[in-house]
């Protein structure tokens, strides 16, 4: 469900003498709080706050508050939990706030008509979310949430790839030519599979592992580079 105000951390403390507060950012980084010029004292947006500065400060948000001015006022704001307005941000394509995907059902990609459940939470981790799954009959069920790999090959290659997968995922993308999406996690065994077919293969997409692979390949050229 998409709410119009979405909670966005909690303050836990002052900062210095000059009524500045420190934000527990429930969120993707402090940095996104930095994003918003107005936040919100309650879930339905009545009582707002002008944000005069904010800066990352570790793994917290110190913020200024229009009208909090001594160390006394910011004390008075401690445990209050700040929202944000939904509308005031605009995400990628295909993002979504891990709050609006709570309740949503979980589809078979190939068949929508099966439902394997409904997300109950999401637990982020360094390689990649996991969706627990509510299933009918009551059970849980961990699902990674992993992104589509999708690879450009040569011709020779692909015929060669289509009919020997590398992957009990992949799958050929019918309107794109020579393109297979996998959907498998961002390790050392992907770098390794790529790093074997070398420049007779592309990565398309995600960027993040565009931009792994590039870094890769740069560190083996700078050990070719004879001075």
């Amino acid at each position: 469900m998409i709410k119009e105000f979405l909670e966005i951390g909690q303050i836990v403390s002052t900062h210095g003498i000059k009524g500045e507060v420190r934000l527990n950012p429930w969120c993707d980084s402090p940095e996104f709080v930095k994003k918003f010029k107005t936040l919100y004292r309650d879930e339905k947006g009545n009582n707002s706050s002008k944000i005069v500065s904010c800066r990352p400060h570790g793994n917290v948000a110190v913020l200024k508050i229009e009208g909090v001015d001594t160390v006394e006022d910011a004390q008075k704001l401690r445990n209050t939990i700040l929202y944000m307005k939904r509308s005031d941000i605009n995400l990628p394509e295909g993002k979504w706030f891990v709050s609006e995907l709570i309740g949503c059902s979980v589809l078979d990609y190939d068949d929508n008509n099966i439902c394997y459940g409904k997300i109950k939470d999401i637990e982020s981790y360094t390689a990649n979310d996991v969706w627990y799954i509510e299933t009918p009959d009551g059970k849980e069920v961990l699902i990674p949430a992993i992104k589509d790999v999708v690879i450009k090959c040569d011709p020779k290659e692909f015929m060669y790839i289509s009919t020997k997968p590398i992957h009990p995922s992949q799958r050929i993308i019918p309107d794109k030519p020579n393109h297979i999406k996998l959907k498998v996690q961002e390790n050392y065994e992907l770098y390794q599979w790529l790093l074997f077919y070398g420049d007779k293969i592309e990565v398309v997409s995600p960027q993040s592992v565009r931009n792994k692979f590039r870094s890769v390949l740069q560190r083996m050229v700078s050990k070719y580079n004879d001075k």
